[in-house]
């Protein structure tokens, strides 16, 4: 069945779409491979994730999981007080981490002097 899209009866689950997500992207990429003259077509394809809200920030091309757990969960929260969109406090965040892994640590110490 491979090359037919398959509408569900009933909405996917989270799981169901990240699974057919990593299954489209691994096709991409295996495309790509096979096929040198549409990797500049496909490359663009890859790169395609979540949407950005700050467009020009340093974590442009990151990902949440690129920084460490603790930190970006401390900036988001703090983020949180300038704004009521917790995925643009999470953004900022990692803009921020991206400048600076330990920004929210230097930040509490000033904070705390």
């Amino acid at each position: 069945m491979e090359g037919k899209l398959v509408i569900p009866a009933i909405a996917p689950s989270k799981v169901e779409v990240s699974m057919a997500v990593s299954t489209l992207r691994q096709q991409l990429i295996r495309l790509a491979w096979q096929n040198p003259d549409l990797r500049s077509d496909l490359i663009p394809l890859l790169r395609v994730s979540r949407k950005d809200k700050v467009p020009g920030g340093l974590a442009d091309r990151c990902q949440p999981k690129d920084f460490d757990k603790d930190q970006l969960k401390a900036g988001q929260k703090i983020e949180m007080e300038h704004t009521k969109d917790p995925s643009l406090a999470l953004e900022i965040a990692m803009d921020h981490l991206k400048e600076d892994p330990q920004y929210y640590v230097k930040l509490k110490r000033v904070e705390q002097s």
